[in-house]
């Protein structure tokens, strides 16, 4: 009794030091039982029958006191009676199952280890510049030192953008097309195709104008959150949005194959060919540096705020003020698709600041901001 209770309590241990930053909950809505089919991008190879539990996963990735482990899973367990209400009968779904589904779809851009890794480097790149600036003073320590810190504060931008997506229109999209869609170990996703068509960048984030979100719930169910300023979605019924044609599934599911970090997660055979020929057909177009930071030196000051220029490098010697950027990489893809169209006159505000083009109404308007010029 005693040799069973230990390895009872063994097996426990196992199971909690290994934090799932795709919840397992998520995947298994592509998943056979506990087992989910899977393309490898690195070996181009489509893996059958892989084990849920070891997917997107990391041992004590929220930390070993298992606080902020237990913390995420009420959210999950909202999301996860959520999805299974919405898979019983999709047309129940209520605007405050999509504000869950919100919730826990904006949680999944920050929780990732991709997401994590694209901030550490970030970290890493801002240390090496600050050292070489400051050659042969002393070099203030790294802003992030490990993993875990590096995971608290992405939960803690998770808690500070709620409020900042609480203005966007919010929808269940139903697949009857031939197409299912597929999910990834980074599959939550924030584009913006007015950004991108429109202003001709993609510098943008939560509050920009034409946000938009997607979230792949089920080969026949996905999230999407946008901007109602800037799109209208025609076929939209009530909290529904119904696609029959392949070609607006394509679109949604190219967006896993540009932003997936390693593994893209399918449900049937046909949608593991497909796959294998989306990934050769879109390698070229995934990103390949995903951060950037950009400096600026203060140039000037007038009543209308103060000047910066861009520079390619920070220099220390002369006590001049800087201020740095950061710029993330978005997915662009080959197609938009017509789920969602721009309104003839959008609403949007040029803010003249770092904030860019924002929302209407929305909450960062209400923050002070110093009128400040970055000349590029």
């Amino acid at each position: 009794m005693l040799d069973d209770e230990r390895a009872t309590t063994t097996a426990s241990m196992a199971e909690n030091k290994l934090h799932h930053y795709v919840p397992k909950c998520h995947l298994r809505q592509f998943a056979s039982g506990e087992a989910i089919n899977l393309f490898n991008m690195a070996s181009e190879r489509l893996i059958r029958g892989a084990p849920i539990k070891g997917q997107c996963a990391r041992n004590h990735f929220y930390g070993k006191d298992g606080g902020v482990e237990r913390a995420l899973q009420d959210i999950e367990g909202a999301y996860a009676t959520t999805v299974a209400k919405a898979v019983a009968s999709p047309a129940d779904i209520s605007l405050d199952d999509l504000a869950v589904l919100r919730e826990f779809t904006l949680l999944q851009t920050f929780r990732t280890y991709g997401h994590v890794e694209k901030i550490m480097a970030l970290a890493e790149k801002q240390y090496a510049d600050l050292k070489a600036a400051g050659a042969g003073k002393k070099t203030p320590p790294r802003w992030l030192a490990s993993v875990e810190e590096a995971v608290i504060m992405s939960i803690g931008h998770f808690l500070e953008t709620r409020d900042y997506i609480a203005d966007l229109e919010l929808c269940l999209i139903v697949n009857e097309s031939r197409l299912s869609f597929v999910t990834s170990d980074d599959p939550a996703i924030l584009t913006n195709r007015y950004h991108i068509q429109k202003l001709h960048h993609d510098a943008f984030g939560f509050s920009s104008a034409g946000a938009m979100i997607f979230l792949p719930l089920t080969p026949t169910l996905a999230f999407l959150a946008f901007d109602g300023n800037v799109y209208v979605a025609p076929e939209r019924r009530g909290n529904l949005i119904i696609v029959k044609h392949d070609a607006e599934v394509t679109a949604i599911n190219e967006l896993q194959v540009l932003h997936a970090r390693q593994n893209i997660y399918y449900g049937d055979a046909v949608t593991g060919e497909r796959l294998v020929a989306d990934f050769r057909r879109l390698a070229e177009k995934r990103p390949t540096i995903w951060t950037e930071l950009i400096y600026f030196k203060k140039v000037g000051e007038t009543k209308d705020g103060e000047r910066y220029e861009r520079v390619d490098a920070l220099n220390f010697d002369n006590s001049e003020q800087f201020v740095s950027l950061v710029q993330m990489a978005h997915v662009q893809p080959s197609q938009w698709g017509r789920v969602l169209r721009y309104r003839l006159r959008p609403r949007v505000v040029d803010t003249g600041t770092g904030a860019g083009v924002v929302r209407p109404n929305h909450p960062v308007l209400t923050e002070e901001i110093r009128p400040t010029r970055f000349a590029l």
